[in-house]
């Protein structure tokens, strides 16, 4: 689950890092939960496009958290060892953004309680 601000780079590292663990052997899923940008769900699908990964997700408006159920759920039912769910930037002093991040964590949890088992906060992801 990868998290920042908005325009730090964290679709091109969830990008870069399936498209690296791809190159290695593992089986990789892109999931698209911005679904609060107009083209958040475009963009990651053209990277997916570009790199041979697949990638599900959702449209405009859609429940975040919804989303990231279904990805989860697919990522589990095709057997992939990574899951990587781009989410919508965000500031920390947004109580409402924060608070969907913590209903997403939540609702990953019904996936299985390791879930997600990772949380990575995107600083500058342009190198």
């Amino acid at each position: 689950m990868f998290v920042g601000v908005n325009g730090v780079g964290k679709t091109t590292t969830a990008a870069k890092l399936g498209y690296n663990w791809k190159n290695a052997g593992d089986k990789v899923l892109l999931g698209s939960c911005d679904t609060f940008r107009a083209a958040a769900d475009q963009q990651l699908k053209t990277w997916a496009s570009r790199l041979e990964l697949d990638c599900v997700g959702s449209h405009q408006g859609a429940d975040a958290a919804a989303v990231a159920y279904d990805v989860c759920q697919a990522g589990m039912h095709r057997e992939c060892r990574w899951v990587l769910l781009d989410t919508a930037g965000r500031l920390h002093n947004k109580i409402g953004l924060v608070e969907e991040l913590k209903k997403m964590v939540r609702v990953l949890k019904k996936c299985g309680e390791q879930f997600p088992q990772h949380r990575w906060l995107v600083i500058d992801g342009s190198l």
